[in-house]
């Protein structure tokens, strides 16, 4: 006796939504967290935080694919497929990551945010 542990098949996503998974799972990293806006951005389009939210929902394995890092720009954590708001908190907090932190304008995030990868993380030399 089998058992069938397929999770779906990208190739049934349109071409956004792989691309929007595939940044979030390439760019945010355990313990950082990303709105949907800069997600948006990430994958191409910086007016499609809507649409992002479309392939949150269409996310087949949310929790391998982290779509609990993905919040709202005003810092509330938003709406999460792999099993509501809750489980969200939760995982969020089993990665360090507060909660309803106020959050800043555009993409210069702070704190566990994800910061541009314009920014760089040296420090400037002095002089």
């Amino acid at each position: 006796m089998g058992y069938d542990f397929s999770v779906g098949r990208p190739q049934t996503l349109n071409s956004f939504t792989r691309q929007v998974l595939w940044k979030l799972l390439k760019v945010v990293k355990f313990g950082e967290m990303v709105s949907y806006q800069q997600l948006a951005a990430l994958a191409g389009n910086p007016k499609a935080a809507r649409a992002v939210g479309g392939a949150m929902r269409s996310n087949p394995v949310p929790i391998l694919i982290p779509c609990h890092r993905v919040i709202r720009s005003d810092g509330a954590i938003g709406n999460y497929s792999g099993g509501g708001q809750t489980v969200k908190e939760w995982l969020l907090a089993h990665e360090g990551i507060p909660t309803g932190q106020p959050a800043s304008k555009g993409l210069g995030l702070i704190g566990s945010w994800l910061k541009p990868s314009f920014e760089s993380s040296s420090p400037k030399p002095s002089g």
